[in-house]
């Protein structure tokens, strides 16, 4: 199996355009998937593409997958364009299966108000870690995988761990250090390698109060998280959970930017400016967003 890696981006805070993230910046992801800076044991990510964005006022996230290379995609131009929200997530993929290109296979992964992306592989997946991974999931989550990607079954198990959790601010970070713990456990007992660049998102109603800052983090104080005013609210809270850790190896690039209009991470930076700081391995950080 290649060790292959795939290039993500998101965005949280007062309003962006798609096209930001994809082909709008010097070294957006359109430009990572075929000159990327950072990318382990790969060329280009040429296997497809997919990007997910919240309306104004809803909880469940709109889908676009493609499994054109994205720079054989002509949709994306009037996709990036027109694409507007508080809330988006996009990414190109390098299939660590060169047999596993399709569709269903492509990110963004969602299920109800979450949306996820993960960069990275889990060996031995499909020989060892898949069948006691997929014995363990409940009956909704099993029901969500589609395809037959580590990544899918990485949020097969977010998607559990989320079913479980109390609802509440901490509920979709909860659920990604549940899933992750359990994640490098079932690898730790393969004797294999997981590494993980990961990255959900939870859509819920807010709270008519103020958002909290997350634990430790001041907004506006950069990359450990915290809250974003993103101006009028709509009932809509917004969370954000990144996450860079591994087992048996070293967990892939991310890098994370605050600035007064949101809070933007990307597996490398998109563009020149200051502000992107390397997200550090271990914990998850969170961000909360009225939007």
């Amino acid at each position: 199996m290649l060790d292959l890696m795939c290039r993500m981006a998101g965005y949280v805070g007062t309003g962006s355009k798609l096209r930001a993230l994809v082909d709008g910046s010097p070294h957006g992801l359109e430009r990572q998937s075929w000159a990327p800076r950072e990318m382990q044991g790969a060329v280009v990510n040429a296997d497809g593409w997919g990007c997910a964005w919240y309306l104004r006022g809803e909880l469940e996230p709109c889908v676009y997958r493609s499994s054109l290379p994205i720079w054989a995609d002509a949709n994306r131009f009037g996709l990036g364009r027109t694409i507007s929200s508080s809330c988006l997530m996009a990414a190109v993929r390098s299939a660590t299966d060169p047999l596993s290109h399709a569709l269903a296979n492509t990110q963004p992964f969602v299920h109800g108000p979450l949306c996820f992306l993960h960069n990275g592989y889990v060996k031995p997946f499909r020989e060892s870690i898949q069948r006691r991974l997929r014995r363990s999931l409940g009956d909704e989550a099993y029901a969500c995988v589609r395809g037959e990607t580590d990544s899918e079954h990485y949020f097969a198990l977010v998607v559990d761990e989320w079913l479980r959790a109390e609802p509440g601010e901490r509920r979709a970070a909860v659920a990604l250090e549940g899933a992750t713990r359990r994640l490098l456990a079932l690898t730790e007992e393969a004797g294999g390698v997981a590494l993980i660049a990961a990255a959900l998102v939870e859509r819920a109603v807010s709270d008519p109060l103020a958002v909290r800052e997350s634990e430790g983090a001041t907004p506006g104080e950069g990359p450990a998280g915290g809250s974003v005013d993103a101006g009028a609210n709509d009932g809509v809270r917004t969370s954000l959970v990144v996450q860079r850790i591994a087992v048996g190896g070293s967990p892939p690039s991310l890098y994370v930017r605050s600035a007064a209009d949101g809070w933007t991470f990307a597996s490398e930076p998109l563009d020149l400016e200051t502000g992107w700081a390397p997200l550090e391995v271990g914990a998850p950080r969170v961000v909360h967003v009225r939007a």
